[in-house]
């Protein structure tokens, strides 16, 4: 999912309905994702049959046939920063972003922004990864322009995303130190080239169409001396619901410079949608979790308290416990019948008699019939 890591925040608001041909992306609607969760499947062939439709006003796009091979799965959830685990290494930032996946637990990235009232910015991002009963946190700012807001059907501009990354290593027999420095340099030529419908699995959805004519160049210097350069090419294509969502992402093959391809690269769409307020979808469209799991908490370290989040695939009787690292039960969070759909559940660090417990690692286990799993956490006081 690495390749829509922020035109997803570029999101719609639907106007009045006589001017439904123009909806507009503001300011408003990017920071009313806040609260929001989607789940997005992907598919991780080198190699996807597509056929893109056409651009213009009030298209129909239909990808309801639609087949994910070898799927990846990424969760997208946005926050506000005082909400989130590194809100001062990132000043000015008034929405987060974090993206995990079931293939990586433990794993949590997240991307911080500036929405203004004219202009999206990139602040920076943290990714935090809980290996071993050991926390890694690795941070890197930036102050990338995404674009100009607000923003409506045949708009156009480019934007930059620049990363870069730098190694230092010392040769312990001679004390020589060298330096490397990696540099990748996005330029996205950005249009809005169409508006209408999209057809998904999970429903009908009216939608804006993102194009985005994407180059990549790369450059590693050794001690200042380039060691290597080299750039690559592709087309994206993004639907994204006036409601505020995206629904669907296809990149073309790198290389790849016609508008109408019709091989990808990547290919992904909306499985799951979890409203942060009301958005006009009917129950209908909103996504049942189709299996049993256990999401990692949030925050995680955290004090005083964190929200233990799990899916269920149908109506059954669970049970959500912590315990120590010793296998003694701390705390009962809930055990009863619950509804088939996605609850969360949230823990303030005290065991069941309401006493506060140490700081260290806690096990929390979600067992329903003969099904459990189980994540660590880490309390701090």
């Amino acid at each position: 999912m690495q390749k829509i890591r922020y035109m997803f925040l570029l999101l719609a608001v639907v106007l009045p309905q006589a001017l439904l041909s123009q909806p507009l992306i503001t300011n408003t609607s990017i920071l009313g994702q806040i609260g929001s969760r989607q789940v997005f499947l992907e598919d991780r062939r080198d190699s996807v049959p597509v056929d893109l439709g056409s651009s213009g006003a009030n298209q129909v796009w239909d990808f309801r046939s639609a087949v994910i091979v070898d799927t990846v799965v990424g969760v997208f959830e946005y926050f506000r920063p005082e909400d989130t685990p590194t809100p001062d290494l990132f000043p000015g930032a008034n929405m987060v972003s974090k993206v995990t996946s079931p293939e990586i637990p433990g794993s949590s990235a997240f991307s911080y922004f500036d929405v203004q009232d004219d202009l999206l910015l990139a602040i920076g991002d943290s990714t935090i990864a809980s290996i071993a009963d050991t926390l890694f946190i690795r941070v890197q700012a930036e102050h990338d322009t995404i674009a100009p807001l607000p923003i409506a059907f045949n708009n156009s501009w480019r934007s930059v995303d620049v990363d870069s990354s730098i190694t230092v290593s010392i040769n312990p027999v001679t004390g020589v130190t060298s330096t490397l420095i990696s540099v990748s340099v996005d330029s996205i030529d950005n249009l809005i080239d169409g508006w209408g419908t999209v057809r998904l699995p999970l429903g009908d959805f009216e939608c804006l169409r993102w194009r985005e004519d994407t180059k990549v160049m790369m450059t590693t210097l050794v001690d200042g001396i380039v060691v290597s350069s080299g750039s690559e090419t592709f087309i994206q294509y993004n639907w994204t619901s006036p409601e505020g969502y995206l629904l669907l992402d296809i990149q073309s093959q790198f290389g790849n410079s016609d508008p109408n391809f019709t091989d990808a690269q990547g290919f992904a769409l909306l499985d799951t949608l979890e409203a942060s307020s009301p958005t006009g979808i009917s129950d209908a469209q909103i996504g049942v979790p189709t299996s049993f799991s256990l999401g990692q908490n949030y925050p995680n370290p955290f004090n005083p308290e964190t929200v233990i989040s799990f899916d269920l695939s149908q109506s059954e009787t669970v049970s959500l416990a912590v315990y120590n690292l010793l296998g003694q039960r701390v705390r009962v969070l809930t055990n009863g019948g619950l509804e088939a759909g996605s609850h969360q559940v949230r823990w303030n660090g005290t065991d069941d008699s309401g006493r506060l417990v140490a700081s260290g690692i806690y096990v929390y286990r979600l067992t329903a019939d003969n099904r459990s799993e189980s994540k660590k956490m880490l309390f701090l006081q």
